[in-house]
């Protein structure tokens, strides 16, 4: 079960971009604070949770409250077992008809996919797929940090008396490099994020702030700025699953949007300046 806000709207004529890698919803692209004060407060209201329902009393018999939307599928046993996999990076075991929890493993990334259980000479393995990655850490990359994972999948099974530990999880990076200085005046920053929104967004994270499954555009060094509109507008990544926006998006265009992923990026500076001790 989850719980979001609505954050989409329906235009009365949504403008249609002829390009195969832009989704094109017909609804606006949400207008998504800035302000990390008011995205956790947006962020706290997404709520995701595990509820057992009984069919026949049309009633709820127990919940169990997750951090964030997005956790996993379910695997019901008849040894009276839920399994199931989280977004937070867990995998869990409770009694099917009390909830309560028996068995907690880390996963070392969000779990979404249901988990499986089968036989093999008479023991019992469970089976979970475990990545992160579709929709809610793609364009709501803002809101999905709530789950602090990132994308490692494998494949995770265990039996009773399994002694394998993961290796330790992947860490964030821990410095932005030094941004070249912005030079773009305040309308065209805020063209450039309107248009990193309509076209950037749904893969790297609304404001410039990815979910971790794809590249985080705020962490971007020396080389990668030089080669921006090599990138962006002719396929300079191409091999690596990033499309080329010329005929869609002009040279000044492309340059408005790096103005407003530098910017970005000297607001990630500040950030973590003023958290420092």
């Amino acid at each position: 079960m989850q719980e979001t806000a609505g954050m989409l709207s329906a235009p009365a004529n949504p403008e249609r971009v002829a390009h195969k890698s832009v989704v094109n919803l017909g609804v606006d692209v949400p207008d998504l604070p800035e302000d990390p004060e008011v995205v956790k407060q947006i962020a706290a209201s997404f709520k995701g949770k595990l509820l057992a329902w009984d069919p026949v009393q049309q009633q709820a018999v127990w919940t169990q409250d997750y951090r964030t939307i997005y956790n996993g599928g379910t695997l019901s046993t008849a040894g009276n077992l839920v399994f199931q996999g989280t977004a937070d990076g867990r995998v869990t075991a409770y009694a099917a008809d009390s909830g309560k929890l028996l068995w907690s493993s880390p996963a070392n990334t969000g779990v979404m996919a249901g988990p499986v259980t089968y036989e093999v000479d008479g023991e019992q393995y469970v089976t979970f797929m475990a990545g992160w990655g579709g929709i809610f850490p793609l364009i709501l990359g803002p809101l999905s940090r709530e789950a602090r994972v990132q994308p490692e999948a494998r494949v995770l099974t265990y039996k009773l008396g399994g002694k394998v530990v993961l290796p330790p999880p992947a860490q964030l990076p821990q410095a932005v490099p030094q941004p070249p200085a912005v030079t773009a005046s305040a309308e065209d920053l805020a063209a450039g994020r309107t248009l990193y929104n309509g076209f950037c967004g749904g893969c790297h994270g609304l404001n410039a702030i990815s979910g971790g499954v794809l590249p985080d555009l705020r962490y971007l060094d020396a080389r990668k700025h030089a080669q921006f509109k090599d990138i962006v507008l002719m396929g300079a990544r191409a091999a690596k699953g990033m499309p080329p926006f010329a005929g869609t998006v002009s040279e000044a265009d492309a340059e408005r949007i790096h103005q407003y992923l530098i910017k970005r990026a000297h607001d990630l500076r500040q950030e973590a300046a003023s958290a420092r001790p």
